[in-house]
């Protein structure tokens, strides 16, 4: 019932959103806008929007681009769950389907791509191709510059990258405007956030129990290849979002060999999902 009243919620907020509001200086979410330029930061989270079925063939992320997780083919449309830490230059990114993360770490100049499996009580972590090797590629800073900070799949990077001040935001991708902000009672309240353009529109609203973010939910609107309206909705409940690291996620697992490959890297881009 609880879950039903915030769907409701985000659906009202999005049709407010299309109305014009005087534009101010947002409040709650300035502290975790700060977390996330600073690089200083941990995020849990559980999507309980799956993604939706495009066409009958739909068997993976329809809205993978550079930098983001790919979904497995076994989970396509389904609820998922992650983590994101990130300290200075070293940087997790986790996404849990169930049995299976998919997870990437930065640490400094290089990057590493792994899965870590759900065995009883603990993860045992492997490689990407089931082994025990994992594999040390160049970072690419320039990739980030164009294409933006990738905090796991598509959706969680654009609702979490949707945060940043529009100077982190790379020339091309939507800036989103603050419109407004509420209070919903017992001790609830949001901000409401909008970017618009020639392609469409989304409206984004943070919700917050007192000071803490607990939710976020968005609603898009876009044109198909006909021409049609169509919309999508997404909504994250957040677990955590602290100014404190967890520094135990930031160092590679110890049972994983590692193969470095970052001099031949060197000066190709990279498209796989790591940073």
């Amino acid at each position: 019932m609880r879950i039903k009243k915030w769907i409701a919620a985000a659906a009202l907020g999005a049709l407010a959103l299309c109305l014009p509001f005087d534009t101010a200086s947002a409040g709650k979410l300035d502290a975790y806008r700060n977390m996330l330029v600073a690089h200083n930061y941990t995020i849990s989270y559980e999507n309980i929007t799956p993604p939706e079925r495009i066409h009958n063939r739909d068997v993976v992320d329809m809205t993978y681009s550079f930098g983001r997780i790919p979904t497995p083919q076994n989970y396509a449309q389904k609820s998922y769950s992650g983590m994101i830490v990130a300290q200075g230059e070293k940087r997790y990114v986790e996404v849990n389907y169930g049995g299976e993360s998919r997870i990437s770490l930065r640490q400094a100049d290089k990057t590493f791509s792994f899965k870590g499996i759900a065995k009883k009580d603990k993860v045992e972590y492997k490689g990407m191709n089931g082994g025990k090797e994992v594999t040390a590629l160049k970072f690419h800073p320039e990739n980030e510059l164009l294409y933006g900070e990738s905090f796991g799949t598509s959706e969680v990077s654009r609702l979490l990258g949707a945060m940043l001040p529009a100077s982190s935001i790379p020339a091309g991708l939507p800036v989103y405007q603050y419109v407004g902000a509420g209070n919903l009672g017992n001790g609830l309240s949001y901000e409401d956030y909008r970017a618009s353009s020639s392609a469409g529109l989304e409206a984004i609203r943070y919700y917050f129990d007192g000071t803490k973010l607990v939710r976020i939910a968005s609603a898009s609107y876009d044109r198909d290849e006909k021409g049609n309206l169509v919309g999508h909705k997404c909504i994250l409940k957040i677990k955590d979002f602290s100014a404190v690291p967890d520094a135990s996620k930031l160092a590679l697992p110890e049972n994983l060999k590692v193969v470095d490959h970052s001099q031949q890297d060197k000066g190709k881009k990279k498209h796989g999902f790591g940073f």
